[in-house]
């Protein structure tokens, strides 16, 4: 079973979790930050580089049936984002 949000379901008010300014942004751990896509993504600051590293996962297609082909991983880096929240809790192991 996978794990889906959306930015809509995070932005909802009363919920668990809410958006935290992006000012308050801790640089001593991962979160999960907005950067304007319709999901959030994992991020953490990288003091050498002075900017947000942001892992990326990318894939191409290799036919009709979607099926993923080319996995891999790729960081790009932001100077900016809008705001931030705690990467949630593992649930427990099975």
């Amino acid at each position: 079973m996978g794990y889906k949000v959306t930015m809509d379901q995070l932005k909802k008010k009363g919920g668990k979790r809410t958006w935290k300014p992006a000012a308050s942004a801790p640089k001593d751990r991962g979160i999960l930050v907005d950067i304007g896509y319709p999901w959030p993504l994992s991020c953490r600051w990288d003091a050498e580089a002075g900017k947000w590293a942001i892992a990326m996962l990318n894939f191409e297609t290799a036919n009709e049936s979607g099926e993923a082909r080319n996995v891999w991983w790729e960081t790009e880096y932001e100077i900016e984002i809008k705001g931030w929240i705690d990467l949630p809790d593992l649930p427990p192991a099975a």
